[in-house]
């Protein structure tokens, strides 16, 4: 589960409030779009490293962002934060970055961000949609997932030993132990619609034809059910991971150069 070889020189910057790490391509393949990865709910950009280095070293321009309140991007006031819903994302840090760079991209989401993505997806155009371990919208009548959420307050981090359950069930105590330090405050709406799948998209809105969803087989978060419901709804190629839970398939390189392999074929 180390980063992928190659000397990537990344570049911090910050679009219209949104903090972002570029990725140079190792060595420039013409004709590829740019790839924008979004991060799940109390994360940051940071756990979308491993992928944007992949997408790297095999000649893709790869951005990761971090959501207002969350990293290095700046903080709205309370009262904002704690209504924020995960559609805000794909309306203002998402497109903010996309606008930015002038180019449709190949956009990228995990868990929240795959949500975010999605319903980017519906309004704006995009060359190709991954969506690992994401959300669901309200159309595919997933369960509820009873997690206690009080709307009032942000969503605390979960302490170790249920983030080590949810997100990082196969990885080594030390990267578990490194990845929970660094969880941060969630909008208990966000929180709300992730547990509940309460969003409405339109799916027939999507704008590429191109799409793979990811789900993985030690989940509590995005049941494979209700994944492999939505990649049938959507016609994506679909992925299954033996093995792995919610942020484990963020570091696996077998998954990431199959992700990457897929990226580079031609649109259908």
């Amino acid at each position: 589960m180390a980063s992928p070889p190659g000397p990537i020189h990344t570049q911090d910057m910050v679009v219209n409030g949104v903090a972002v790490t570029e990725y140079p391509p190792i060595t420039p393949v013409a004709g590829r779009p740019p790839v924008v990865l979004v991060h799940g709910g109390s994360h940051g950009r940071w756990s979308m490293d491993f992928l944007a280095r992949a997408f790297a070293e095999h000649g893709f321009h790869a951005y990761t962002l971090d959501w207002l309140n969350h990293g290095d991007s700046i903080d709205l006031p309370q009262e904002q934060f704690i209504s924020r819903s995960i559609v805000d994302i794909a309306h203002r840090e998402i497109r903010d970055v996309v606008n930015h760079l002038a180019v449709d991209p190949i956009l990228l989401g995990h868990s929240m961000g795959g949500l975010a993505s999605l319903t980017y997806a519906t309004h704006y155009p995009v060359r190709k949609l991954i969506l690992m371990a994401p959300v669901v919208p309200a159309s595919v009548g997933a369960a509820p997932i009873d997690i206690p959420v009080d709307l009032t307050v942000p969503f605390p981090p979960f302490p170790y030993d249920v983030a080590k359950q949810l997100f990082y069930p196969t990885m080594s105590t030390d990267q578990a132990t490194r990845w929970h330090s660094r969880l941060v405050p969630e909008s208990p709406r966000a929180v709300w619609e992730a547990t509940r799948w309460t969003v409405p998209l339109d799916l027939e809105a999507i704008t590429t034809a191109d799409i793979m969803v990811v789900a993985a087989e030690i989940e509590q978060l995005a049941p494979v059910s209700a994944v492999s419901a939505l990649s049938s709804m959507i016609g994506a190629t679909y992925e299954f991971v033996a093995g792995l839970g919610h942020c484990d398939i963020l570091v696996h390189a077998p998954l990431s150069y199959k992700i990457v392999n897929w990226a580079a074929l031609e649109p259908a």
